[in-house]
């Protein structure tokens, strides 16, 4: 299986890649990656919309929690997620909070499932960039 350029996730339904990735953060990575990340992130913001590849910001807690912020941190919660919004208004970065990693588990599944049985049947030619495998993710047991 190859790397994926950037994102985590992404799926392919009867050998064609969907438009789609889903980049995963827990609330230190979103943080990290709000902060001394942020160049980085960008860019791979500005090349999966030159590849016309849809990227979706999968954030491992609810935006209440992210608005809480994380201990020792000089940036706020409220900033990040001020952040977040305007990468969603300026770049299409379409954020998604989920309380538990599970709960963002099930999402993607339900959501990479409806595409396998709207988009591809709607655009029989879809195909997406080089380089981005087939993944249909299952979410699994929520840990005891």
């Amino acid at each position: 299986m190859d790397t994926l350029l950037f994102g985590d996730y992404t799926a392919e339904v009867d050998g064609h890649r969907l438009p789609i990735v889903v980049e995963r953060k827990s609330l230190p990575d979103l943080f990290a990656t709000m902060t001394r990340g942020y160049t980085r992130f960008r860019q791979e913001l500005f090349l999966a919309r030159e590849s016309q590849v849809k990227m979706l910001l999968g954030v491992e807690a609810s935006l209440l929690v992210v608005y809480d912020g994380i201990p020792y941190s000089d940036f706020s919660g409220a900033s990040c997620v001020q952040k977040v919004f305007t990468l969603w208004l300026k770049y299409g970065l379409q954020p998604v909070f989920c309380s538990t990693p599970y709960e963002l588990a099930r999402f993607l599944e339900e959501l990479f499932h409806a595409m396998a049985r709207t988009y591809v049947k709607e655009t029989p030619n879809v195909g997406s960039p080089q380089g981005y495998p087939a993944t249909l993710p299952t979410a699994s047991p929520e840990p005891d």
